[in-house]
């Protein structure tokens, strides 16, 4: 690793409670192969911050697009946003020229029918549990990179009856992994 920054996402120039770990990687002494950069981000959760998502998002792209140029780099993480909300749009609009890893390798390049299926407690319904299960999840990479294989999501039959948390899957997420190469 080379560098290390932790940045807190802005909305409107004011600090919001979401950040972005972001390093850069590279082989000391190695002139052949480029440095890359990876971003790690949690957007703002719940359905009404459609908005505040996609000015943190928008935030997050600025910085890489002066941090990175025109390099490679790979963003990654929880954007609690689906694939028609307008930072989705951004990301796949946006000058990096970054492409989701997952519609890239999919069949019907489109994103995973879902990234957390759960059960949660309903406050419309006393005792009742209300299901979500939605794509919220992304690995997005730049043209240096060219994906080999992603790890494939599990069905809902794999998950279970109670879906995510279980003991199989601890997560109310679900793991997204891409092998990426690094392109000259």
């Amino acid at each position: 690793m080379i560098s290390q920054k932790c940045i807190v996402l802005e909305d409107d120039g004011f600090e919001t409670n979401q950040v972005c770990v972001i390093c850069t990687f590279g082989i000391i002494g190695n002139d052949h192969t480029p440095s890359f950069t990876v971003a790690v981000t949690h957007l703002k959760a719940k359905s009404g911050f459609e908005e505040l998502r996609f000015s943190q998002g928008s935030y997050l792209l600025c910085y890489l697009e002066k941090m990175v140029e025109s390099g490679p780099v790979i963003v990654c993480g929880d954007f609690n946003a689906d694939p028609k909300e307008k930072v989705y749009a951004a990301f796949k609009a946006s000058v990096l020229g970054l492409q989701s890893s997952y519609t890239y390798l999919s069949k019907t390049k489109s994103e995973p029918d879902y990234t957390t299926w759960k059960f949660r407690g309903s406050r419309r319904s006393p005792g009742g549990r209300e299901e979500s299960c939605k794509t919220i999840d992304y690995i997005w990479h730049s043209k240096h990179f060219h994906p080999k294989g992603i790890l494939e999501i599990p069905t809902g039959e794999d998950l279970g009856e109670n879906k995510l948390p279980s003991l199989v899957f601890p997560s109310d997420h679900l793991s997204l992994v891409c092998d990426l190469q690094l392109t000259s």
